[in-house]
C-alpha cells in the first residue's frame, strides 16, 4: 500500500510540474518525451500486487489520503485545500464556539458609535440638570457626561476590533488544524518520524489556547459595552472606523501650554481658585511676596552650596511670617504644579495620538501589502514545487498575523484619540494600552 501511494503521489507531481512549471513551455517533443518517462515510471512502480488495498485493516484514512493526493492538482493550494475542504464538510453539522461568538445576537442591526452613545444617555437620566444650576455646576456635568461617551466609545472600538481578531486568530488555527492533520497523515504512512508530527501537533495546541483567550476577550469586551449601553440587542460592525490623516489637526499642532490653559478653564473649581489667589496677593501686598522670594533664593543658595538640605527653613526674625503669605505660597504652588501637569499631560497625549497613527500607517500600507504579496508569491512557487506545504502554510500564517497586528494598532489609536480629546475636555486621562 506504501508503494501504492508513492507511485500514484509521484504520478500526481510529474503532471503538476509538467503543466504548473516553466517545462510547460518546452517544444512538443521535449513534453512528450518526459510525458513517456513519467508513465514508464508509474506503470514500473503499479506493478507490486495490490493485495494490500484489499486487505480488511487497511487505514481507511490513508486510503482517503491517496484519493486526495490524485485530486490534489485541482486545488491553488494543494494538500491545503483539500484538508480545508473536508474539515468543513466534517463540521458542517456543528457550528464552532467561536462562529457562535461571532454571530452573536445577528439578527439585530449594527451598533453604531452614534446611537451607542445615545443608549448610554437614554438609560442615566441622572445626568440631566436644571437650566438653574451654577456654572461650576454646569462644568461637573460636562466633565461627567464627556466620561461617559469617552467610556462609551472606547468599550464600542475594543468590542469591534476584538470580534475582527477573533476571525483572524479562527483562521489562524484552522491553518494550524490543518498543518497537525497533515503531519498525522505523513506520520501515518511512514515519511515523517514520530518527533516532528509532536512538534507540530503542539504548535497547533498553543494556537487552539490562544483561540480560547481570544474568545474569552471577545466575550468580556462586548459585555463591557452592554453595561454602559444597558442592553444585548444588538450586533456590531465588521470594521472598525476609518483612520485619516493628521495634518489639518488644530488641537495637534497648537502648543501644550496654550491648550492647557483651555483645558483649566473647563474644571469646576478653577476660575474660582484663580480668584483667591488674586484676592490672596491683594490682602498679602507686593513687597512682602517680594520679601519672601529674596530670602527663599538666599536660603536656597546656602542649601545647595553647603550640601545642607536643612538651610531651608523659615527664620521668623529675618521675614515677617504670617498665615496669608503661607496660604498664598500653597495656593500658588498647587495651581503652578496643575498647570504644568497638565501641560505635560497634553503633550504626551498629542505624541500617542501621532505615534499611534503613523504605526496604523506603516502596517496598512506597507506591512499587510507586503505579506500579502509574499503569501501570493509563495502559492505560485507552490504550485511550481519550489516549496512545500509548510512553507505555504507558513506564509499564511505570517499574513494573519500582519492583519492582527494592524487591527490592534487601530484599537490603540483610537482608545489614544478618544482618550486625548476628553483629556481636553476635563476629563482624567486614561492612556492607550
Amino acid at each position: 500500500m506504501l508503494i501504492l501511494f508513492r507511485a500514484l503521489y509521484f504520478d500526481h507531481f510529474i503532471f503538476i510540474t509538467l503543466l504548473r512549471s516553466p517545462l510547460y513551455a518546452l517544444t512538443q517533443p521535449m513534453q512528450k518525451t518526459l510525458k513517456l518517462v513519467a508513465y514508464i515510471l508509474v506503470l514500473a512502480l503499479a506493478q507490486v500486487p495490490l493485495a494490500y488495498a484489499s486487505q480488511p485493516d487497511a487505514d481507511p484514512q490513508s486510503s482517503d489520503w491517496v484519493q486526495a493526493n490524485k485530486n490534489v492538482g485541482q486545488f491553488l493550494r494543494g494538500h491545503v485545500d483539500v484538508l480545508k475542504a473536508e474539515s468543513k464538510a466534517k463540521a458542517s453539522t456543528q457550528q464552532p464556539d467561536s462562529q457562535a461568538l461571532l454571530t452573536l445576537s445577528a439578527k439585530y442591526s449594527p451598533l453604531t458609535l452614534t446611537h451607542a452613545k445615545r443608549l448610554a444617555l437614554e438609560s442615566r437620566p441622572s445626568l440631566f440638570l436644571v437650566g438653574t444650576e451654577s456654572l461650576v455646576d454646569r462644568n461637573q456635568q460636562a466633565i461627567e457626561v464627556t466620561t461617559l461617551m469617552t467610556h462609551v466609545e472606547q468599550a464600542w472600538v475594543n468590542a469591534i476590533g476584538s470580534e475582527l481578531i477573533l476571525k483572524f486568530e479562527s483562521d489562524a488555527t484552522e491553518a494550524s488544524n490543518i498543518a497537525e492533520e497533515l503531519a498525522l497523515r505523513m506520520g501515518k504512512v511512514g515519511n515523517w518520524e514520530a518527533s516532528k508530527v509532536i512538534d507540530v501537533s503542539l504548535k497547533a495546541a498553543s494556537q487552539r489556547l490562544k483561540l480560547i483567550e481570544v474568545q474569552q476577550q471577545t466575550a468580556n469586551h462586548r459585555q463591557d459595552l452592554i453595561n454602559l449601553v444597558m442592553t444585548d440587542s444588538f450586533t456590531l460592525p465588521n470594521a472598525l472606523p476609518t483612520i485619516r490623516g493628521l495634518g489639518a489637526r488644530s488641537d495637534l499642532n497648537a502648543t501644550a501650554s496654550e491648550l492647557a490653559k483651555i483645558r483649566l478653564m473647563r474644571l469646576p473649581n478653577h476660575e474660582g481658585q484663580l480668584l483667591a489667589l488674586k484676592r490672596l496677593e491683594t490682602t498679602v501686598g507686593q513687597p512682602a511676596i517680594d520679601q519672601w522670594h529674596l530670602y527663599a533664593s538666599n536660603q536656597i543658595s546656602t542649601a545647595l552650596t553647603n550640601q545642607n538640605p536643612a538651610a531651608i527653613t523659615i527664620d521668623r526674625t529675618e521675614i515677617l511670617w504670617q498665615s496669608d503669605l503661607k496660604e498664598l505660597l500653597h495656593q500658588r504652588e498647587t495651581i503652578q504644579e496643575l498647570e504644568w501637569q497638565t501641560a505635560t499631560t497634553i503633550a504626551k497625549a498629542q505624541t500617542e495620538v501621532k505615534s499611534r497613527h503613523m504605526q496604523v500607517t506603516l502596517l496598512s500600507q506597507e506591512f499587510v501589502p507586503l505579506s500579502v504579496q509574499s503569501e501570493e508569491e509563495a502559492i505560485y512557487k507552490y504550485n511550481g514545487m519550489f516549496i512545500g506545504t509548510w512553507e505555504l502554510l507558513d506564509q499564511y500564517r505570517a499574513k494573519i498575523e500582519a492583519n492582527i497586528s494592524l487591527v490592534s494598532a487601530q484599537i490603540a489609536y483610537w482608545n489614544a484619540e478618544y482618550a486625548y480629546s476628553a483629556y481636553l475636555a476635563g476629563t482624567a486621562y486614561v492612556p492607550a494600552k
